[in-house]
């Protein structure tokens, strides 16, 4: 006689109850452990997020003291811009640059107005342009662009309509000001000169526009 794969013992019907049960089984084991598995995956995917998001908030790797970015109105941009505020009750504009450029901003023009209506009011008075850079780097680069920021800055104030005779370019005493961020400190400053004023700042050997660099901070 022919040998069969099914047992005479076990009817058809619980033969399928049996397979029915491995199912239920199989899907009680599988559910759970997939869930399992997806909570993993979502645990991993928000340390990845963290770990970006405290990449970002952390500055470039460059050795020199972190500092915080600054908040509300007075925060630097992270590129390029201009904000206009008094200091001692006289007019002073901060024209700000991103990494490694020297380019002004558009709205140096329309922000400067009000030094202007300074300047023609005071007749006397003068613009004392000083650049200024972010600590990173090479420090004799840096401070060869915080002078190359002062010179285009100077050229479009003149190029807005400014006397030029009446710009000084002015070295600080010290290029890097260490101000709330790396972005704040990336600027140039157009201040006011009265006569009479202290000088703390020797002015620069040249006003001329400067050429190409290479990259830098």
């Amino acid at each position: 006689e022919l040998e069969s794969d099914v047992d005479p013992a076990v009817p058809r019907d619980a033969g399928e109850r049996l397979v029915g049960m491995e199912r239920l089984v199989r899907t009680a084991v599988e559910r759970p452990a997939a869930g399992l598995l997806a909570r993993v995956h979502g645990e991993d995917v928000r340390r990845a997020q963290r770990l970006r998001d405290a990449d970002r908030r952390q500055p470039q790797p460059t050795g020199a003291p972190h500092r915080d970015r600054g908040t509300g109105s007075d925060a630097a941009p992270e590129g390029d811009g201009v904000r206009y505020e008094e200091r001692n009750g006289r007019p002073l504009l901060v024209v700000f640059f991103a990494t490694d450029k020297r380019e002004v901003s558009n709205e140096l023009t329309a922000e400067s107005a009000k030094l202007k209506d300074y300047l023609d009011t005071h007749p006397d008075a003068r613009l004392s342009v000083s650049g200024y850079n972010d600590p990173s780097g090479n420090a004799a680069y840096n401070a060869e662009l915080s002078k190359n920021r002062a010179q285009n800055v100077a050229a479009a104030l003149a190029a807005a309509g400014f006397d030029r005779s009446r710009i000084d370019l002015d070295k600080p005493q010290s290029t890097t000001p260490g101000e709330s961020s790396y972005a704040a400190d990336r600027k140039v400053e157009v201040s006011i000169k009265e006569p009479g004023d202290t000088a703390g700042a020797a002015p620069t050997t040249s006003a001329a526009p400067p050429a190409a660099a290479p990259a830098g901070n």
